[in-house]
C-alpha cells in the first residue's frame, strides 16, 4: 500500500500550526484526554515525512528515550507507519506478544507493553501522521471501545490541524507579500504639508507609507506586519524611502516619520540616517503598542537627540498611552489627535481639551500641532485657541513622492 504523505509547508508542524491558529492549548486537552481516558502512560501527535516520524506534541510519562516534542524515528522503525499500511492493527493489548511488534527495535528501546494508534488524515485523504498512546505494561482489556474513542480523538484532532494549516499559510501569505513590497522597492512616501502660523509655505512635511493596491489600508498593512513578525522591517523600510524625500522638500523645511517603539530599539535605525540632515528630521513616536520599559524608550530617544534628531508625540488626547507619553518623553512637538480636531469649532469638550494641551505645550516648552484640519471653522478654532501648527486635508493632501523610489 502506498500512503500519501502531506507535511506542512515549509516542513512546519502542529506546533507552529497550532501555534498560529491558536489551538495549542486545545491540542494539549485533547492528548490529556486520551491518556488518562485510556489510562495510559504516554498519548503524542506525530507528523509523518518521507523517511521520518516527528513528534509534535506529547502529554504523559516521556518514557525511557524521552518522547516529547521533537523526538524523532525512522519510520521504517515505527509501530505507526504499520497501523496507517495495515501491517499492524490500530489496538495492540501485549506488544511482545504480537511477533511483528516483540521484533521491532522500538519496543524495547521504549518499553511498550500496549499500544493504541490511529492516521490522522489532513483534507480527509493525506496521511499527516498518528494519534497514539502507549503503556508500559500489557493492557488486554484495550479493544473496540477504546478504539473508537481514539477515532474520535482524531476528528478532533483532524479538525485543530485544519485550523493550524489554514493560519499557518495565511501567515505564510501575508509574510510574502510583505517582504516582497520590502524586497522590490514597492512601498512609496507621499508628503502632507504642515504649515505654521503664517499659511505662506509648508514648515515641514510628514512622511506617509503607501502601497501597492492589495484591499489593506496603510493601517493594515502595518497591522498585519506587525501580526506576522515583521512590523519593525516595514517600519525601517518606509523610513529609508522617506528620508530619500528630504531632497524634494524645501531646505528650511522639516520632515516628520513615524516610528513604533519597537522600530527605535533596532539595531538598524542609527546606519539608517548616516548622510542625511537628522537637525530637520522629526520622529513622531506612535502610541500602538504598549510601552514597557519607558526608560530603554528615553535612552534611545536621547541618542537620536544627540544627533539632532526632534521628538514628537502623535495622537496626543486620544488615549491613556499618547497622555503618558507627553509626560515621560518630554517631546518636542505635541501633534493633538484629529478626533479632537474635528468639530473643534462648537464642541466646548474638544475646547476645552485643546485648551489643556496649548497650556501644557506652553509649560513644557513644546510646539503643538493640530492633526485633521478639514474646514474653514475648524482652522479659525484651533487659531483662536493659540495652536500655531496645522495640518489636514484643508490645507494640502499627501501627495506622492517619485524622487523617493530613487537609491
Amino acid at each position: 500500500m502506498t500512503m500519501e504523505m502531506a507535511p506542512l509547508p515549509g516542513g512546519r508542524g502542529l506546533d507552529g500550526a497550532s501555534a498560529a491558529g491558536g489551538d495549542e492549548h486545545l491540542v494539549e486537552q485533547l492528548l490529556d484526554l486520551a491518556r488518562l481516558h485510556l489510562d495510559m502512560d504516554l498519548a503524542w501527535v506525530s507528523r509523518f515525512t518521507n523517511t521520518t516520524q516527528v513528534v509534535e506534541a506529547a502529554s504523559g510519562d516521556l518514557g525511557r528515550d524521552k518522547v516529547e516534542a521533537g523526538y524523532a524515528a525512522p519510520l521504517e522503525g515505527s509501530y505507526c507507519v504499520r497501523v496507517v499500511n495495515g501491517t499492524l492493527p490500530a489496538v495492540i493489548p501485549n506488544a511482545l506478544a504480537n511477533p511483528t511488534t516483540a521484533a521491532l527495535d522500538i519496543t524495547h528501546q521504549l518499553g511498550i507493553g500496549a499500544y493504541v494508534a490511529v492516521p490522522l488524515r489532513q483534507d480527509g485523504r493525506q496521511i499527516y501522521g498518528t494519534l497514539c498512546c502507549f503503556a508500559s505494561a500489557a493492557r488486554p482489556d484495550l479493544g473496540a471501545a477504546q478504539l473508537r474513542f481514539m477515532e474520535f480523538l482524531a476528528a478532533m484532532m483532524t479538525h485543530v490541524l485544519r485550523s493550524g494549516h489554514e493560519a499557518q499559510r495565511a501567515h505564510d501569505r501575508d509574510l510574502e507579500t510583505v517582504h516582497r513590497v520590502i524586497a522590490d522597492g514597492q512601498l512609496q512616501i507621499a508628503l502632507q504639508p504642515i504649515f505654521g502660523p503664517s499659511a505662506a509655505a509648508p514648515v515641514a512635511f510628514e512622511a506617509l507609507a503607501r502601497f501597492p493596491s492589495s484591499g489593506w489600508s496603510t493601517e493594515q498593512w502595518f497591522i498585519v506586519a506587525n501580526r506576522i513578525g515583521a512590523g519593525v522591517d516595514l517600519e525601517l523600510a518606509a523610513l529609508a524611502q522617506a528620508l530619500h524625500a528630504f531632497k524634494s522638500i524645501h531646505a528650511a523645511a522639516y520632515l516628520t516619520v513615524n516610528l513604533s517603539p519597537g522600530a527605535l530599539d533596532d539595531p538598524r535605525l542609527p546606519s539608517l540616517l548616516v548622510g542625511h540632515p537628522c537637525g530637520r528630521l522629526i520622529i513622531e513616536v506612535t502610541e500602538h503598542e504598549q510601552v514597557d520599559d519607558y526608560p530603554r524608550l528615553r535612552r534611545n530617544l536621547a541618542a537620536l537627540r544627540r544627533r539632532g534628531v526632534k521628538v514628537a508625540v502623535d495622537d496626543a488626547g486620544s488615549g491613556y498611552a499618547g497622555m503618558r507619553h507627553l509626560v515621560e518623553l518630554a517631546p518636542d512637538l505635541i501633534k493633538m489627535d484629529f478626533h479632537l480636531t474635528h468639530n473643534i469649532d462648537r464642541d466646548p469638550a474638544r475646547q476645552a481639551m485643546a485648551t489643556a494641551l496649548v497650556a501644557f505645550a506652553a509649560s513644557t516648552g513644546a510646539a503643538l500641532l493640530a492633526e485633521g484640519v478639514e474646514t474653514a471653522d475648524e482652522l479659525q478654532a484651533v487659531r483662536e485657541l493659540g495652536i500655531p501648527y496645522v495640518q489636514g486635508f484643508l490645507l494640502g493632501l499627501p501627495v506622492l513622492v517619485s524622487s523617493t523610489t530613487e537609491r
